[in-house]
């Protein structure tokens, strides 16, 4: 496990990857799982994925619609981590009684439209 890992258990998604100039790739999710939970943003989140040379290389991962900004070292490190932040940010945003700052409330506001819901493992 590398320093760069953030994000415990699974994760799982639904999506499309796209391949763009220059080795970067778009990574346009419709609902992902996490830590129990079920997410399905009201639109795409779209994760732009670079890879990055410094030290020893690595993989940058953001989306900026939501603030989502994070990597790791190899794909699955830095995509886990992308949807553990996606998800973290939503729980956090969502349910703090903290005043926000005025960008902060803009992702919230996106986040109330997104449908969220426990995942029950029996069911499944």
């Amino acid at each position: 496990m590398s320093d760069m890992k953030h994000y415990e258990g699974t994760y799982s998604y639904t999506g499309k990857f796209k391949h763009q100039d220059k080795g970067t790739s778009l990574l346009e999710i419709r609902e992902f799982e996490y830590d129990g939970k079920f997410y399905q943003p009201s639109e795409p989140l779209i994760l732009k994925i670079t890879p990055r040379p410094e030290g020893g290389g690595w993989l940058s991962v953001k989306d900026e619609s939501i603030g989502v900004c994070i990597g790791g070292l190899d794909f699955e490190e830095a995509l886990g981590n992308a949807i553990m932040d996606a998800a973290l940010l939503y729980e956090h945003l969502m349910f703090t009684n903290s005043p926000l700052e005025k960008n902060a409330a803009i992702v919230r506001d996106k986040f109330k439209q997104w449908v969220v819901h426990a995942i029950d493992s029996k069911a499944q």
